[in-house]
């Protein structure tokens, strides 16, 4: 977990996610705010933002 957190914050990658997950009863959890999926699923959806904003000549309405 410490590495991802020093990978994301040293910007050597957008965004982490750790969970740990216990067989025996299924439970899972994550350990640290900084790799939540929360905080994973705001960085990869503020990246996409940016490349949609630094990328005006594709048409982005073509999937719909």
């Amino acid at each position: 977990m410490i590495f991802f957190e020093r990978m994301v914050r040293e910007r050597l990658l957008d965004a982490a996610c750790v969970v740990l997950a216990d067989k025996a009863s299924a439970a899972v959890r994550f350990p640290s705010d900084s790799v939540s999926f929360q905080a994973f699923a705001a960085a990869i959806h503020g990246r996409c933002l940016q490349f949609m904003a630094t990328n005006p000549d594709i048409d982005w309405s073509a999937g719909e």
